[in-house]
C-alpha cells in the first residue's frame, strides 16, 4: 500500500479519536493531538505542506497568533507563567498546522468524523443525566464528568447546528427519507436543549438565541421569494416573542408579592417573641428575605425537625441557618417556629443539602435558571456583593481587566504578566475578588491585556483576512461554528484550556468544506 495513503488513513483515525477525546478525556486528547503531529511529520512531503501553508490564510492567522505570543514574551516578568501559556496553547498551533496542510477530507471521511463527534457528545450528555439522577446533591457544574460544563455546552450547541443542517440537507435530497431524519434530528435537539437546562448554561441559551438570528438571516439570504422570506421572518419573530413572554412571566412570578408582603409588618411572633425586619429590599420569590425573622425560635425549633446542626455547613458550602431563612421566605412562611412547623420532610432534606428555595426542588429547569439569576441580581443590587455569583464575578473581572488594559493600551503587559497584573490590580482596588485565582473570563480582554491594541489588531487582521479571502461560499454549519467560537470569547477565556482549544481548532477539519 502506498506510504502516503497509510498516513492519510492514520490521519482520519486520529481525527476520529481526537473528536471522541476532546469531550471525554484530557489525557487521551493530549495523546491524540500529539500523535496527529507525529503522523504529520512522519508523512514527510514537505514541498506539498509548504505550498498549502503559503496559500492558506487561516493557517497563517494561527501562525500570527503564535508569533504574537512569542514576541510579547520578551517584555519580561513571570517567565514561568509565559511558558505555561505557550505549553497550554501548543495544540492551538499544531492542530491547525496538521489539518490545514493536509489534503481536505473526502465526503465519506468527513461524515465519519462528524458522526463520531456527534455520537460522543450525545453519549456524554446521557452519562451526565444519569450522574444527576444517581449521585445525591451533585452540583449541576459537575454533571459532565470529563470537561468543564461550559466547554461541553459549546460542543452541544455545535452538535445541534450540525444535526439540523444534516436534516435540512436530507429533506432537500430525499424528501420522504428526510422526514424520518428530521424527526430524529428534532428529538436529538430537544434532548440536548433539555440537557443544557440541566447544566444551567446561561451562555448556551444566549448562544442559541444568537444562532437562531443567524439562521433566520441566512435563510432570508438564501430564499429568493417574498413569501418565503416573510414566512422565515414571521417564525423568527414569533419564536423570540414567545420565549421573551415566557421569561417575562417567570420574572413577574419571582417578584409577585407573597401574602405576608401584602400585610402590615407584624411586630411579634405567635409565641410573643419580637420579629426582626431589616426592610433592606432584598427580594426572593416575592418576599423580603430579611423580614419576619425570629432567630431565637428558629434555633429552638430547627432541632425538632432535623438532626443537622443549624450552624453547620451544607454540602455546597452554605450555612444551614441562612439557607433555612431563605427557604422559609421562598415558601411565603414566617421565619419562626410556625414557619418551621409547616415544613415537610422533603423541605427539611432540601435545606440540609443546601437548597435555599423551594423552586429549586420542584420547579422547572428554566424557572430555576431565571430565579437563580434574579437572586444574584438582587443580592448585588442590595449589598453590592458578588459572592457565589458567576455573572457578578465576570462583571468585576471584566472591569478590572479593562482598567489594566487602559494602563497599558498600546503593547499590553506581555504574555508572561497578564494574570499577575490583573490580580495585582484586584488587590490595589480592594476588590471582593482579591486573593482569588479567577482568570479574566473573556478571551478578547485577555488578548487586550496581554498584547495591547497593537497585538490585538494584528490577530484580528490575520483572521479577518483569512475569512475575507476564503475561496468558496461559507456553508451555514461553518458560519454557525465561527459564531459559537466568537461568542464564547466574550464571557470565557476559551483558549485557556485544552477542551476550549480543541473546540476552536479540530472542527476546522470537517466543517471547512461541508455542504448545507
Amino acid at each position: 500500500m502506498d506510504r502516503t495513503l497509510v498516513h492519510r488513513k492514520i490521519y482520519v483515525l486520529l481525527l476520529c479519536l481526537l473528536a471522541m477525546a476532546m469531550t471525554t478525556s484530557v489525557f487521551f486528547a493530549n495523546l491524540f493531538w500529539f500523535l496527529l503531529l507525529v503522523n504529520w511529520v512522519a508523512e514527510w512531503n514537505w514541498r506539498e505542506k509548504f505550498i498549502n501553508f503559503r496559500s492558506n490564510y487561516l493557517l497563517q492567522a494561527f501562525v500570527t497568533l503564535l508569533l504574537v505570543h512569542l514576541l510579547w514574551m520578551f517584555g519580561g516578568g513571570n517567565w514561568s507563567s509565559g511558558w505555561s501559556v505557550l505549553e497550554t496553547c501548543l495544540p492551538l498551533w499544531s492542530v491547525p498546522l496538521v489539518v490545514l496542510t493536509t489534503p481536505r477530507l473526502g465526503r465519506r471521511n468527513r461524515h465519519l468524523v462528524i458522526t463520531v463527534y456527534v455520537t460522543t457528545v450525545l453519549i456524554v450528555s446521557v452519562i451526565g443525566w444519569i450522574r444527576g439522577l444517581t449521585i445525591k446533591d451533585l452540583p449541576y457544574r459537575e454533571m459532565v464528568p470529563f470537561v468543564s460544563h461550559i466547554r461541553f455546552a459549546l460542543n452541544v450547541c455545535l452538535v445541534i447546528c450540525l444535526v439540523l443542517c444534516y436534516a435540512v440537507r436530507r429533506m432537500h435530497q430525499q424528501p420522504r427519507a428526510g422526514i424520518l431524519t428530521l424527526c430524529l434530528s428534532l428529538l436529538i435537539v430537544v434532548w440536548l436543549t433539555y440537557f443544557l437546562l440541566l447544566i444551567q448554561s446561561y451562555t448556551a441559551f444566549l448562544l442559541l438565541g444568537c444562532l437562531l438570528f443567524v439562521a433566520s438571516a441566512w435563510a432570508i439570504y438564501r430564499i429568493h421569494t417574498v413569501k418565503g422570506r416573510v414566512l422565515v421572518t414571521s417564525i423568527f419573530v414569533v419564536a423570540i416573542a414567545g420565549f421573551s413572554f415566557y421569561l417575562y412571566t417567570l420574572r413577574a412570578d419571582y417578584y409577585r408579592p407573597t401574602l405576608l408582603e401584602c400585610q402590615p409588618l407584624a411586630s411579634f411572633t405567635a409565641q410573643g417573641n419580637p420579629y426582626s425586619h431589616a426592610c433592606d429590599g432584598l427580594i426572593e420569590s416575592g418576599g423580603q428575605v430579611n423580614n419576619y425573622i425570629s432567630e431565637q425560635e428558629l434555633r429552638s425549633t430547627w432541632p425538632l425537625v432535623s438532626t443537622v446542626d443549624i450552624d453547620s455547613l451544607t454540602p455546597n458550602g452554605y450555612a444551614v441557618y441562612p439557607t433555612l431563612v431563605r427557604y422559609l421566605g421562598s415558601c411565603g412562611l414566617t421565619k419562626d417556629s410556625v414557619g418551621v412547623a409547616q415544613l415537610s420532610q422533603q423541605d427539611v432534606r432540601a435545606i440540609e443539602s443546601g437548597i435555599a428555595n423551594h423552586v429549586f426542588v420542584d420547579g422547572g429547569a428554566m424557572r430555576k435558571m431565571v430565579y437563580r439569576l434574579l437572586f444574584e441580581y438582587e443580592t448585588y443590587r442590595v449589598t453590592g456583593s458578588v459572592r457565589n455569583s458567576s455573572i457578578g464575578d465576570r462583571v468585576l473581572l471584566w472591569r478590572n481587566a479593562w482598567q489594566v488594559f487602559c494602563q497599558h493600551p498600546l503593547l499590553g503587559v506581555g504574555t508572561c504578566n497578564a494574570f499577575d497584573a490583573c490580580h495585582e490590580h484586584l488587590q490595589e482596588t480592594h476588590s471582593p475578588l482579591a486573593g482569588t485565582q479567577k482568570n479574566i473570563h473573556s478571551q478578547y480582554l485577555s488578548f487586550l491585556v496581554s498584547f495591547g491594541l497593537l497585538g490585538f489588531l494584528l490577530i484580528v487582521f490575520a483572521f479577518a483576512r483569512a475569512a475575507f479571502f476564503r475561496w468558496q461560499p461559507w456553508p451555514f454549519s461553518l458560519v454557525a461554528y465561527v459564531c459559537i467560537v466568537l461568542f464564547s470569547f466574550i464571557g470565557e477565556t476559551t483558549l485557556g484550556t485544552l477542551a476550549g482549544i480543541l473546540f476552536c481548532t479540530l472542527p476546522i477539519s470537517f466543517l471547512g468544506d461541508s455542504e448545507d
